[in-house]
């Protein structure tokens, strides 16, 4: 009874161990089957990330060359324009340097030429006031000679104190005024401005006047004494009147009045206008 306890019990323990074997083998099998999935989907995870592994390496290089290749772009255009700018402030540097030289060679040329010019300045300055002085000088020196010769001639000519035979006392009296007028007032005038060229064309014209006029006097006594003397009829008194109608004092006296008055009134105009010399 115990062997066939025992028996059943071996049986059963059989039939529950080999129930328990398939079963386990079944899960066994599921579990490989699993397992076996479970690496396939490993492998295709593993392509699939190696394959995105490869593109990631790929775009990363790309991305990689791309920024070297612009680091490198970046750094040769950085380098030109370092370059251009160092060229470009050298060549600056070097023209201000030479805008600096040249200026200061002019301030120390302008500086001699001014120094230079105020010395030669003030020498021709000193030469120019001492030759005009000595010019003026010599001028008025030579004018006034000129002018003592001429009025000594007039003198002579109008025969000094006494009237030249035939010449009406009055006329001769009015020719001494006027030359003491005329002396006086060219001194004047040649103290004043020695080179005035109206001074001279005054003196000369005056000089011409008196001795037409001086000629148009003697020549009309000696018409008046060849009438005279020429004439066998007629009393005395119709020979002066006649003289008298040939050269009348007073209308040599009007003549040289006006002649006199015109030439005050000439220097008179000339130093109010200030004339100056005209050499």
């Amino acid at each position: 009874m115990l062997t066939s306890e025992l028996e059943d019990l071996r049986s059963k323990q059989a039939v529950e161990s080999d129930s328990r074997l398939e079963q386990l083998q079944d899960e066994l099998s599921k579990s490989a089957d699993l397992l076996h999935s479970s690496e396939a989907s490993m492998r295709v995870w593993q392509n699939e990330a190696q394959q995105q592994k490869e593109q990631l390496s790929e775009e990363v290089f790309e991305l990689h060359q791309s920024y070297a290749k612009r680091l490198q772009n970046l750094r040769a255009q950085q380098g030109g324009e370092k370059r251009a700018f160092q060229a470009v402030e050298d060549e600056l540097r070097q023209i201000y340097t030479e805008e600096v030289q040249v200026c200061r060679r002019n301030q120390e040329a302008w500086a001699e030429a001014t120094e230079a010019a105020f010395t030669g300045e003030a020498r021709l300055a000193r030469m120019a006031v001492e030759e005009s002085e000595s010019a003026a000088l010599r001028h008025e020196t030579q004018v006034q000679e000129k002018l003592q010769e001429q009025l000594v001639m007039l003198k002579n000519h109008l025969g000094g104190e006494f009237a030249p035979t035939g010449l009406h006392p009055a006329s001769h009296e009015l020719f001494k005024q006027l030359c003491v007028s005329i002396e006086a007032a060219l001194c004047d005038e040649v103290r004043g401005n020695p080179c005035s060229e109206l001074r001279r064309t005054l003196r000369r014209d005056l000089k011409q006047e008196l001795r037409d006029q001086l000629r148009s006097e003697v020549h009309s006594v000696r018409r008046c004494r060849e009438a005279s003397t020429g004439s066998t009829t007629g009393s005395s008194a119709r020979r002066v009147k006649i003289a008298s109608r040939e050269s009348p004092p007073s209308a040599v006296r009007q003549e040289l009045t006006r002649r006199g008055a015109a030439l005050m009134e000439a220097f008179t105009a000339a130093a109010e206008a200030g004339l100056t010399p005209m050499e």
